[in-house]
C-alpha cells in the first residue's frame, strides 16, 4: 500500500510543475524560444553590420604617423679650431 502511495505521488509531481500561460504569455514564450525566429534575428543583425562594413569603406580613411626626434645640443663650440 504504501509503495503505490509513493509511486502515486512521484508521478503526480511532474504536473505540479508546470505553469499555466495566458495565451499573450504562451506567444511570447514561443517566439522567444523558437529557433528560426532567433537565426533570422540574427541574420538581421549581420546583414545590418554588413552595410555598415560596405558603407565605410566608401568613407574617408584617416592615416596619420608622427615621428619627434630630440638633438642634444652640446654646451660648447661648434667647431674646433686646429
Amino acid at each position: 500500500m504504501r509503495l503505490m502511495i509513493l509511486i502515486a505521488g512521484m508521478l503526480s509531481l511532474p504536473l505540479l510543475a508546470q505553469k499555466a500561460f495566458t495565451v499573450a504569455e504562451a506567444q511570447k514564450y514561443a517566439l522567444e524560444n523558437n529557433l528560426d525566429y532567433q537565426n533570422s534575428s540574427l541574420d538581421i543583425k549581420i546583414a545590418k553590420k554588413k552595410v555598415w562594413e560596405t558603407t565605410a569603406t566608401g568613407l574617408p580613411q584617416l592615416n596619420g604617423e608622427f615621428n619627434f626626434n630630440h638633438f642634444r645640443i652640446s654646451q660648447g663650440c661648434l667647431f674646433q679650431i686646429l
